[in-house]
């Protein structure tokens, strides 16, 4: 392992005398045998911590080259290098023994459904290999069993360690959410990916990115520089691109060097995989795939209009890895439900209450698009927009739910530090007819209301948090289920 350390980062300033077991970034998680990267984060500079992490046991310690003189003046172990964020990836990768090299990866990467699509990838996988894992926002599974880790991306350390156990369990498969900030701040560094699909993009994080260009950028790094070193290495990645926005298109232009696979929803496409007769159900969707000149009908267990284009790309990698059609479309049949994505709320009750985690414009609209259509009475929606997040998509959202709903409910999701009345405010502004509008703060006695005023064949949609159990508010993080909520009001109503 040290000399591979080596090979990567040259000559340590001080050589380490321990055997290095672990790689961590955070001073707070180091155990005895681990190498402590110190990263230069927005509020906090690891490099601050380093004397926490040798009393935690660590073997050796890794700094930008700025600080190097503190590994030299006080006879610390360790390497210094031009950025330390970039090279962490590659060191987790082989502390933890090249755990990609050992698997199939395919990284989902779009604004919206990559937690749709990469479970609906990890069902169909398993008629190709014996268990397969996720990776993303709902958290990491190996074979159906949790492994500890955060965000929809987790930084590279735990991200390989998290390989690492997949590996252990037997894992042949792992599809991964791959996050836009995730590229640019290399955390998937050290991936050997298999395939890499991309499902669409639209407005969302320009707080972080800037602009849609720079955001698309991001995304495409998976495409280029991840396949690309996936080659270099000998595996045989391939390529999954929906065709359906601009930026599909545009990256169709730009991968090169990997076998693509392109599907669409619309039916007068030329795409490899297009969908159509698309018939919308509260708890299901059926649809026609046009593959090779030939119509497969797909049952989907999932509602949604927006879950065709998920089990398209699904399907897409599917026969790109070796499987037959046939067997994708007949695997589909049995894909479980997925947290909060159009979950349906069970009652009694002579109208139907929905939980998505929609939380930009176009997934808004994607959801509630569906529910006009299937809704025979009033569509009522409740929603608010994340604190400390791109501003400019609130009034988009409130005048999508104007557009779509027969009632609007605003309330608060995740204010974080902001004034929830002042984002609530700020989606108001987006609609044009204020009698549409009741403003509710509070999230529970939103869903209440939006309950207790619904009427027979009508359709409630609580929107944004989906799957969260949690409100962020200011620095506290309160237990807060959508689903749960729901339940309960639902009962109420008996």
């Amino acid at each position: 392992m040290l000399n591979e350390l080596i090979r990567l980062l040259g000559t340590p300033l001080i050589s380490p005398s321990r055997e290095i077991s672990g790689v961590t970034h955070d001073s707070r998680n180091v155990k005895a045998g681990d190498v402590y990267i110190a990263v230069i984060g927005s509020q906090h500079d690891g490099h601050d911590f380093i004397p926490t992490a040798l009393k935690l046991g660590a073997a050796a310690v890794i700094v930008d080259q700025s600080r190097k003189s503190c590994l030299l003046e006080d006879g610390i172990p360790g390497w210094s290098v031009p950025n330390t964020r970039q090279v962490m990836g590659d060191v987790a990768d082989i502390v933890y023994n090249h755990p990609t090299n050992k698997l199939h990866v395919i990284g989902v990467t779009g604004t919206n459904g990559k937690t749709s699509t990469t479970h609906i990838i990890a069902h169909l996988a398993k008629g190709i290999f014996s268990k397969t894992g996720t990776i993303g926002t709902l958290g990491a599974f190996a074979d159906g069993v949790a492994v500890p880790g955060q965000r929809t991306t987790p930084e590279a350390p735990e991200l390989q360690q998290i390989f690492s156990q997949m590996v252990t369990h037997s894992v042949g498969a792992v599809a991964i959410e791959v996050a836009s900030h995730a590229s640019v701040q290399g955390r998937v560094n050290g991936c050997l990916f298999g395939a890499a699909v991309f499902t669409n993009l639209t407005q969302d994080h320009l707080d972080f990115h800037g602009d849609m260009e720079t955001y698309f950028e991001a995304k495409a790094l998976l495409f280029t520089d991840h396949l690309l070193r996936a080659m270099n290495a000998g595996k045989r990645p391939f390529s999954v691109i929906g065709l359906d926005t601009i930026w599909g298109q545009k990256l169709r232009q730009l991968v090169h060097g990997t076998t693509t696979f392109t599907f669409s929803c619309d039916a007068n496409s030329s795409a490899d995989f297009v969908a159509s007769n698309i018939n919308l159900l509260s708890s299901s969707t059926e649809f026609d795939v046009l593959h090779l000149g030939k119509f497969h009908r797909v049952h989907l267990p999932l509602g949604g209009a927006f879950q065709v284009e998920n089990a398209l790309a699904a399907l897409a990698w599917f026969v790109g890895a070796g499987g037959a059609i046939d067997a994708g479309v007949e695997l589909l049949r049995s894909c479980p439900q997925i947290p909060g994505r159009f979950e349906v709320v069970p009652s009694e009750q002579l109208f139907d209450v929905v939980v998505d985690y929609a939380h930009t414009p176009d997934g808004l609209e994607n959801v509630l698009s569906t529910a006009r259509e299937l809704c025979t009475g009033n569509l009522t929606c409740v929603f608010g927009c994340g604190g400390d997040r791109d501003r400019s998509k609130r009034p988009q959202m409130g005048a999508i739910a104007e557009k779509y709903c027969d009632s609007v409910i605003v309330t608060s999701d995740n204010p974080r530090t902001e004034n929830p009345d002042a984002i609530i405010g700020e989606i108001v502004a987006g609609i044009t007819d204020v009698t549409k509008v009741i403003v509710e703060s509070d999230r529970r006695a939103a869903i209440a209301l939006a309950v207790q005023s619904a009427k027979p064949n009508g359709l409630v949609v609580i929107a944004g948090k989906g799957h969260e159990n949690y409100q962020i508010i200011g620095g506290s993080v309160v237990p807060f289920h959508d689903r749960i909520v729901a339940s309960e009001e639902l009962a109420k109503c008996s």
